[in-house]
Parts: structure tokens; C-alpha cells; sequence
């Protein structure tokens, strides 16, 4: 099997292609993998192909990681007889190393792997629909981390394999709660225009003009940084937020290990409804009660949990879910939430979703040589 994406490995934005590839590797499945650059530690059972050059979003760059992955495809086909390629969206670069793929001599079975859809309607987001929707042309199967998903990028009637998210339990940890008063809300991911983050930093500025334990730290870097912090100001919190800046994945375990709850905030905007936040689950496998906003993606979570925690996007709905965590901060951090990552591990989706589908496709192609 080959997994290939443009992107550093492992990477914060990209841990899909990462986590799949060394699950399998763990269960005894022999992988590739074709990024642009490797900082991984060595697993067995997993070869790395990096390829040396950043993965820039320009359509010069697009083009050299198709072609170059291809020639990597075509190497490892005469020398193991390469049997699946799976390739993971929404960088166009792999939509063209498909393209490319579908009319190779010998041809592998071709796995295009929907990790979102284009987030709003931007040209950008444009083309990233569009290439879910053409890969039905020269994939033999697409999956997609919700049905939710695959139905908005693909239509209602349209086939496609649902391969959901997963956590890595062994980097995710219950920690003891951090001692003293303060009380620590912690929001990890992008900082970017779209995600709406200043309703959850007005948020926050109504739950600390309230208690003067609140605090909130912020990790992770983007357009709306700026905007942000001066929003901050503005309100007069800047003793009470910190900007942790762009960290990488590994050490967002000790942010979490660190906080009293997590904060999983998105806007109620139809390109984020179908899709689930991996922050919600790292949060829940540190053993964190998490606020988060009620999409759909979300929804799927909350079986027995807190109905409290679950809000609307404004600021006051979201401000109440902050006030519920903190008011039961002590029977909330006795609350089992780590159960419901260890339904999503990545050991477990690999196991019971990936290697079946991949034999299924696998011993098709055989089947029709």
C-alpha cells in the first residue's frame, strides 16, 4: 500500500495520513508513504519516501509532486508490485497524481480520501469541491470521514465509503488536574478567517468579566491572528489570553495536559456541519470536558454526554456552555470523556475500515486481471 499527500509528516493540519500509515504499519501491513517532507521518527514496517521540497499551493508545485510521486508509484510497482495508491485531498497536487495514475501501465486500485470540502466560497473552495466530485472519474473508491460529507461533496445517491476520524490514544493522555484556582480553556487549530474565532473570544470576555479564574490559551497560528490579539486588547483580557503560536503536533498533548477544558468552536456554516472536528476528540482522549458548538460533526460525539456543552455558535450561547464547564469543574473532570475517544482510535479504524477495504479492492482488481 502507498499513501501519498503533499505535506510535511507528520504535520498539525495533516495527521490523517500520518496516523493511517503507522497503524497499519503496527498491524502488519507493509507502507509507503509520499510526502514532501519527513520529520517523523522511524516506525517499522513504513518507509517514508519525502521528496524534498516544500508543499507549496501553486499550481508549479502541484504539478512537480504529481509527476515526482509518480515516478516513485512506478518504481515501487516493478519492485514490490505496488497494489494500492490512497490519496488523500484537497490539495490539487493529489488530485492530478490520479489523473496520472489512472491511465499507468501496470494501474493500481486508486483510494481518494475526502478530508474536507472547501471552506466557503472562495475559489479555492471552488476547486476543492470540484475534485471530490471529478475523482469519481479515475478513483475505484472514495471515502469520506462522515456520510455527511461524502453526501454534501458528492450528492445523495453517490458511492462512497465512510472511513471516520480517529485519536491517537498513546499521545493523548489522562493527566491530573492542573492545581490552583485558575481555570484554564485551551483551543487548538487554525486561526483562520473563517473559523469565526472572535464570537469565542467574546465569549470568553463575558465568562472572565464574571470570574476572575477564567483563563484561555490559545494554540495555533493564521490570517486571523492579528485580528484576534487586537481583539484581546480591545477587550481588555490581555492578562487572561495567551498566543501559543504555531506548535508542532507533538506538543500539543502537553497544551492539553495543562487546561481544565477544551474549547471546540466552528461557525453553524454548511461547510463545516458535516465535518468532525479532530480537536474534540484529542480533547476528550486527554480526559478534558469539552465546550463545542452543535454541528452535526459534533452531534455524532455527544451520545450520554453533557447536553450543556453543546452550544450555538453565538457568542452568549457559546459564553453559557464556558460557564457550565466551569461551574462543575469538579464533577465534569470525574466524568468519563476519554471512552468516547477510545472508540476512535486509530488502531481501531485501521483495523475495522481500512485493511477490510482494502482487501475488498484489492482482491477485485486481482479478480478482474
Amino acid at each position: 500500500m502507498c499513501l501519498a499527500q503533499p505535506t510535511v509528516f507528520p504535520e498539525a493540519s495533516r495527521v490523517d495520513i500520518h496516523e493511517y500509515a503507522r497503524a497499519l504499519a503496527q498491524l502488519g501491513v507493509t507502507v509507503h508513504v509520499i510526502v514532501s517532507e519527513d520529520r517523523s521518527i522511524p516506525c517499522p514496517g513504513l518507509t517514508v519516501h519525502a521528496l524534498g521540497f516544500p508543499p507549496r499551493n501553486d499550481p508549479f508545485s502541484w504539478l512537480r509532486f504529481a509527476r515526482t510521486a509518480r515516478a516513485v508509484l512506478q518504481r515501487l510497482a516493478r519492485e514490490a508490485r505496488l497494489a494500492l495508491v490512497h490519496l488523500f485531498n484537497p490539495s490539487p497536487a493529489t488530485f492530478l497524481l490520479g489523473r496520472m495514475l489512472a491511465r499507468a501501465q501496470p494501474r493500481p486500485v486508486i483510494v481518494y480520501d475526502l478530508r474536507t470540502g472547501g471552506l466557503g466560497r472562495g475559489p479555492d473552495a471552488l476547486l476543492i469541491n470540484a475534485m471530490a466530485r471529478g475523482a469519481a472519474r479515475f478513483a475505484d473508491r472514495i471515502v469520506a470521514l462522515t456520510p455527511g460529507l461524502g453526501c454534501a461533496l458528492l450528492g445523495e445517491n453517490a458511492a462512497c465509503t465512510h472511513v471516520p476520524l480517529g485519536v491517537d490514544l498513546d499521545a493523548f493522555r489522562l493527566a491530573p488536574a492542573p492545581p490552583g484556582e485558575d481555570y484554564a480553556f485551551v483551543y487548538a487549530g487554525t486561526l483562520s478567517p473563517n473559523r469565526r474565532l472572535a464570537r469565542m473570544i467574546e465569549a470568553f470576555a463575558r465568562v472572565a468579566r464574571e470570574d476572575g479564574r477564567a483563563r484561555l490559551r490559545i494554540a495555533g497560528d493564521g490570517g486571523d491572528r492579528g485580528r484576534l490579539e487586537a481583539l484581546v486588547g480591545a477587550r481588555g483580557l490581555g492578562s487572561r489570553v495567551t498566543f501559543l503560536g504555531r506548535l508542532d503536533h507533538a506538543r500539543i498533548p502537553a497544551v492539553l495536559a495543562a487546561a481544565h477544558c477544551g474549547l471546540a468552536y466552528v461557525p453553524r456554516e454548511p461547510w463545516f456541519e458535516a465535518q468532525p472536528q479532530l480537536k474534540t476528540l484529542e480533547y476528550f482522549a486527554a480526559g478534558l470536558p469539552v465546550v463545542a458548538v452543535r454541528t452535526q460533526g459534533n452531534v455524532d460525539y455527544w451520545d450520554g454526554l453533557p447536553a450543556a456543552l453543546l452550544t450555538a455558535d453565538d457568542p452568549d450561547s457559546y459564553a453559557e456552555g464556558m460557564r457550565f464547564a466551569l461551574a462543575n469543574r469538579v464533577t465534569l473532570r470525574g466524568a468519563d470523556f476519554r471512552r468516547v475517544a477510545e472508540r476512535h482510535s486509530w488502531l481501531r479504524v485501521a483495523r475495522d475500515t481500512l485493511i477490510p477495504l482494502y482487501a475488498e479492492l484489492t482482491a477485485g482488481a486481482a479478480g478482474s486481471r
